[in-house]
């Protein structure tokens, strides 16, 4: 399963900068209780909601807890945003090795790893994968 997924080689400058205007974009001194808050802001603002191809990059402990190697990668469609609880809802559409998963999951968005290949060019996948790069 070779997938490409969107990337960004952005300087540590260039990363600070960003943090700044999503952590202070009201203009006002952010107490860190709001940080969580603000980080959902701008994912409501900037992320699709629904319909993206991605890269899940299952962690060590989930692959231990479903009893498969790691590291294992699993292509999905996501089909809901939680931006509540910072997760994706994703269903499975390809599997890296002959794998038996439940089709549907519930998966932190920084394991989400939006692709070049959508099945859509309604979606703006790459303000996606931006806004994750940055979550991240």
């Amino acid at each position: 399963m070779a997938l490409e997924i969107i990337t960004f080689d952005k300087s540590l400058q260039k990363r600070l900068i960003e943090f700044k205007e999503i952590l202070s974009g009201r203009g006002e001194r952010l107490p860190s209780s709001h940080v969580k808050n603000e980080w959902r802001y701008n994912l409501e603002e900037t992320m699709e909601l629904a319909g993206w191809n991605a890269l899940w990059k299952i962690s060590r402990q989930e692959c231990q807890e479903l009893s498969i190697s790691f590291p294992t990668f699993v292509m999905v469609t996501v089909s809901n945003v939680d931006f509540i609880n910072f997760t994706g809802e994703v269903h499975i559409v390809a599997i890296q090795d002959n794998i038996d998963l439940p089709e549907t999951h519930i998966v932190p968005l920084l394991h989400l790893f939006p692709t070049v290949q959508q099945d859509s060019n309604m979606i703006n996948v790459e303000n996606t994968a931006n806004c994750l790069d940055q979550f991240r």
